[in-house]
């Protein structure tokens, strides 16, 4: 299995996974959105 490069996200991008993780959507949506599986988007404070 090919290993992925870790993502810089902008500060925008964690707002936008952060607002979604609280409006109660699944990490697995999130994380698609971002073309990731879904442990490797974790909201963050």
């Amino acid at each position: 299995m090919k290993r992925r490069v870790r993502i810089n996200y902008t500060s925008e991008q964690k707002a936008i996974i952060w607002d979604r993780y609280k409006e109660g959507d699944f990490l697995n949506d999130i994380a698609r959105m971002f073309d990731r599986y879904n442990f490797l988007v974790m909201p963050t404070h």
